[in-house]
């Protein structure tokens, strides 16, 4: 998300244009591959589940942000994991989830 938001407004500067005004929605997968599935790459055994199911994915809906910086990114994504901990009957996470700082390395690349 970071990458797509820092390229369209990196290539809207070079055009010499304005940044979108109205943004298209997000919508993710997690898919890790190799007959894995997404509770092989997303650690969430620390809370207890209601559903057993052991999908190969995670699909997140589409959503709209009001804008591309990264504290609305940020939100989204929280929101969306909110969402698939919610629908796999994961007990707490949704807090654990609101409590956790954004890693400092999230940032909105500046190109030359």
């Amino acid at each position: 998300m970071i990458t797509i938001a820092s390229t369209c407004r990196h290539v809207a500067r070079k055009m010499d244009a304005d940044e979108p005004a109205d943004t298209d929605s997000w919508e993710a997968w997690l898919q890790p591959g190799s007959e894995l599935s997404v509770l092989d790459a997303v650690s969430v055994h620390q809370f207890e589940r209601d559903n057993t199911d052991k999908p190969m994915a995670g699909y997140f809906p589409p959503a709209r942000t009001q804008g591309t910086e990264i504290e609305e990114l940020d939100e989204l994504a929280r929101n969306w994991l909110t969402y698939w901990v919610l629908d796999m009957g994961m007990r707490d996470a949704e807090t654990w989830f609101t409590g956790r700082e954004r890693p400092g390395f999230l940032r909105m690349p500046e190109l030359a």
